[in-house]
């Protein structure tokens, strides 16, 4: 079954320190969105996005009741 995730991330800038604060709902199963943490979320994140995952800071990943 699938289920909605909320997801607060940073992307960074490749050449300047600064990033944009970004939020989002994603809806995957929930067997994998419950076991996934902040790094398999940036992953799962940065392949959307079509950036690099090591630009991205997930700092909140939580299921939307």
């Amino acid at each position: 079954m699938n289920v909605k995730y909320y997801a607060c991330f940073v992307v960074q800038s490749h050449n300047t320190n600064t990033g944009r604060e970004l939020g989002s709902i994603v809806e995957i199963d929930d067997d994998v969105g419950a076991s996934m943490d902040h790094d398999d979320v940036a992953q799962m994140l940065a392949e959307n996005l079509d950036i690099t995952p090591s630009t991205l800071n997930v700092y909140h990943w939580s299921r939307v009741h």
